[in-house]
């Protein structure tokens, strides 16, 4: 037997060591960056093996050493990239002292390099029953821009990957549901499809004017889009009496409000359910009123300000519900109650005759004006003042309870007292859980409250027609 004690020369090395198998595979590929795997077992313990990665029809080869992971066997996994590796076939040949062994051959075929994705969809509004849907439309596009198939992509809702078939979109979660598509790195654009609650008698599109004063969206009264849909998420929460009130006379209004999808011009709203307006020309102090309590460029609309503006942005309320956000001077919040027709009359509604041709340009119009602190809005504010625009009335009296709400089920009380005692044509129910109260935990709309809104939707003006709107 020979034996080098020391070290042998590449000669000697060579009659001890035996290449008995090796391999070469691709590993894992994606669009721009991949791993190679090669194997090799190798007998008669090499100090170094070699790997000599190659391209047959391009003369192009990158070696590398190989490692030991166990008795005879050596290997190694190579990173590579699309730059240094290109689509191809390539080669692996094992060196160890003189001697090589060629292994098989691979075709590496890196994934189609995606620029971008584009999303569309059929339908922005679906009933939340698992039935009803919209069908995604997706187009995926290389760095020259041309269409590419067969890529498996990833389709997100509310930051969660879901998996649908044919593309269509279905769910029995009422609420928002932002869609995106992606692959590897690159993301689509966002689509919002609002699911509604199924169990509905009244559907109404709403626009919110959110009111700036030039601010970036995000800072000052100009809200962002999540927040306006969390505003009206909040606002169909307390209309369908879903925050949790133990008043037994509790009850779902039965409305569902989502944005609006189209403008007046029946042309898609780049941001569904909303108008932004600069309100920096109505900051005038309001010149027009001699005795105007306005301050001029206060960074804050009065009242004669955001009732001009109001008078000049409003949507048709045949079509909309007008909800409007602004910096108040006052820090107040108000809506009208509006009008029935004179054959329906309403206990504590005013009325117009059944012949009236109405127009909001020169009648009225109907705005639910909502102060906005800063960069957040009271939703037990805007559930307030949407509940007096269906012609809710405040549960307390300022009339020592001659009049009230005219909803037996609230409790009702005179808000001239110290005790604020109660008015005589109560029921039962809590102080302070009615939503058309000032103060309390205000949680609860009740029955008598939805058969006045089932009323003004039959003999409202502007509300019997709004509830055919397809806006």
């Amino acid at each position: 037997m020979f034996v080098c004690i020391f070290s042998c020369s590449e000669d000697e090395e060579k009659e001890f060591v035996k290449i008995t198998d090796a391999y070469l595979t691709v590993e894992e590929i994606g669009t721009e960056y991949g791993y190679l795997y090669v194997s090799a077992n190798v007998t008669g313990n090499p100090e170094q093996v070699w790997a000599k990665i190659f391209y047959p029809s391009l003369g192009y080869s990158i070696k590398y050493q190989l490692f030991q992971a166990e008795t005879n066997r050596f290997h190694r996994h190579i990173s590579i990239n699309r730059n240094n590796f290109p689509d191809g076939i390539i080669g692996c040949e094992i060196t160890v002292a003189k001697i090589t062994y060629l292994t098989n051959e691979v075709y590496l075929e890196w994934q189609t390099l995606v620029s971008n994705i584009q999303l569309n969809i059929s339908d922005r509004v679906i009933l939340a029953n698992n039935s009803s849907c919209s069908t995604l439309e997706i187009k995926v596009f290389d760095n020259n821009q041309n269409e590419l198939s067969n890529i498996e992509y990833q389709i997100y809702d509310n930051d969660e990957q879901i998996y649908i078939q044919n593309n269509q979109f279905k769910t029995n979660i009422s609420g928002f549901h932002n869609l995106y598509v992606k692959f590897e790195n690159v993301i689509s654009n966002e689509k919002v499809v609002d699911a509604i609650n199924p169990n509905y008698e009244f559907e109404i599109p709403v626009i919110f004017h959110i009111v700036n004063l030039g601010e970036p969206i995000g800072n000052g009264t100009n809200l962002t889009q999540s927040k306006v849909h969390n505003l009206l998420t909040q606002l169909n929460n307390g209309f369908s009496n879903s925050f949790g009130s133990t008043n037994p006379y509790a009850k779902d209004m039965g409305i569902v409000f989502r944005l609006a999808q189209l403008d007046q011009n029946n042309i898609p709203l780049s941001e569904i359910g909303i108008n932004r307006i600069n309100g920096n020309s109505y900051d005038d102090g309001s010149p027009q009123f001699p005795n105007s309590v306005d301050i001029a460029s206060d960074g804050k609309l009065g009242p004669n300000e955001i009732w001009k503006l109001a008078g000049d942005h409003y949507w048709n309320p045949r079509k909309y519900l007008n909800i409007l956000i602004f910096p108040g001077q006052y820090s107040e919040s108000y809506s009208d109650t509006g009008y029935v027709f004179e054959s329906y009359p309403l206990n504590g509604i005013p009325t117009r005759p059944d012949d009236c041709d109405c127009n909001p340009d020169s009648d009225f119009f109907q705005m639910c004006f909502i102060h906005s602190n800063g960069t957040s809005v009271d939703y037990k504010t805007l559930i307030h003042e949407v509940g007096h625009a269906f012609s809710l009335l405040h549960v307390f009296s300022t009339d020592n309870c001659n009049s009230s709400d005219y909803c037996p089920d609230t409790y009702s009380y005179d808000r001239n007292t110290s005790d604020w005692s109660p008015c005589p044509d109560n029921l039962t129910g809590e102080l302070h859980d009615n939503y058309m109260d000032y103060s309390g935990v205000r949680n609860t709309f009740s029955k008598n409250q939805r058969e006045r809104i089932r009323h003004v939707m039959k003999y409202g003006i502007w509300l019997s027609e709004l509830k055919y709107s397809t806006k």
